[in-house]
């Protein structure tokens, strides 16, 4: 397949959760779905880069990586209700209530990283 150079470059990734089991203490429930991710130009990437390292605090810092995600991510597969009978939308704000929980968060920063990190590393060498 030939490289093709466009604008905006967005793709699905398969994101994995491991989620506290509510049955079994000290246990995980494995969840996937998958994430439409917009990349990010490396113009735009170095300016978040510098605006980051010069915030002050901590939680600055975890508010503005938490934005990148905000950013990059435009849409989900995959995701259903607590009932497991329909699939639940992306939205704004659907996307805010699944971003109020660590092991989303972790799962999406997680998936994120791997997709950047090339062929070799998803193999392992």
């Amino acid at each position: 397949m030939k490289f093709k150079l466009v604008d905006k470059y967005a793709y699905w990734w398969p994101v994995k959760v491991s989620v506290p089991d509510p049955d079994r203490p000290g246990k995980f429930l494995n969840q996937t779905f998958d994430m439409k991710f917009e990349a990010l130009s490396k113009s735009e990437a170095d300016a978040m880069s510098d605006d980051f390292m010069r915030l002050e605090s901590d939680e600055e810092r975890v508010k503005q990586r938490d934005n990148m995600l905000y950013r990059i991510c435009k849409d989900w597969r995959g995701v259903q209700d607590d009932d497991d009978k329909s699939d639940v939308p992306f939205s704004d704000a659907t996307f805010a209530q699944a971003m109020q929980w660590s092991w989303f968060r972790t799962g999406v920063y997680v998936a994120f990283s791997e997709s950047l990190a090339g062929e070799q590393a998803r193999k392992g060498n």
